[in-house]
């Protein structure tokens, strides 16, 4: 796939620092979701028109707006297609990345996206998150925990939370009508949290932006 013009301005004036090798390596994972996809349906098919706008550039916008440590240790979690771990670790490549999904299919593909594009710091596991268990296999090790596909905000923090390191925090893409939901389950969970948005100059790129929120949840043993 050609990157279109419009979506190279928005690295040009967004992500600057970036080498032409990342944006082809954006490129080529593009081009092999969209194969891919055909068989094993890892995101919906009426989205692949959409795939930049909707999928990509809200991936990647997070390195903009929330401060993401150098070399940080990020887990994302329901990573499904690989998103938004692969596109995020491909604009950042010092961060130490893996991605979750307890879907064979999807961990099959995401294995060969990240073998394929040669993602040195970027591994892959499959199962399912599971409180005692989860907190065996990745006891406290992530700085970063990353969530774009999640229905139940209560519930994934009380998974999540078990695995982040002493100073973690976790960032879920949420949109502005989940505020209500966040605000309801921060009254009675320990963690405080923080909304962003995207700057409304960049709506010009991805209409998900004006509705798209990051919401950054600390645990209250993670606040100073």
């Amino acid at each position: 796939m050609i990157v279109l013009f419009r979506h190279l301005t928005f690295f040009e004036q967004v992500f600057p620092e970036l080498k032409p090798t990342q944006i082809q390596q954006i490129d080529k994972y593009v081009d092999l979701l969209l194969h891919h996809n055909k068989k094993w349906n890892l995101i919906s098919r009426a989205d692949t028109r959409h795939i930049w706008t909707h999928h990509i550039l809200p991936s990647v916008i997070v390195n903009k707006i929330i401060a993401i440590p150098r070399e940080s240790h990020v887990l994302d979690i329901g990573s499904g297609a690989g998103l938004p771990g692969i596109p995020l670790q491909i604009v950042r490549p010092d961060l130490n990345l893996t991605l979750l999904d307890s879907v064979r299919k999807k961990a099959l593909f995401m294995r060969k996206a990240v073998e394929e594009l040669n993602l040195s710091s970027t591994k892959v596991l499959q199962f399912r998150l599971s409180g005692e268990k989860s907190a065996k296999i990745l006891p406290g090790e992530f700085s970063v925990i990353i969530v774009r596909a999640v229905t139940n905000i209560e519930n994934l923090f009380s998974l999540a939370e078990p695995l982040l390191d002493e100073e973690g925090m976790i960032i879920l893409w949420k949109g502005e009508s989940d505020i209500g939901e966040l605000e309801r389950v921060a009254l009675k969970s320990p963690f405080k949290f923080q909304v962003f948005s995207v700057p409304q100059h960049l709506y010009q790129f991805s209409e998900k932006f004006r509705t798209l929120r990051f919401f950054k949840l600390f645990p209250f043993k993670n606040l100073k």
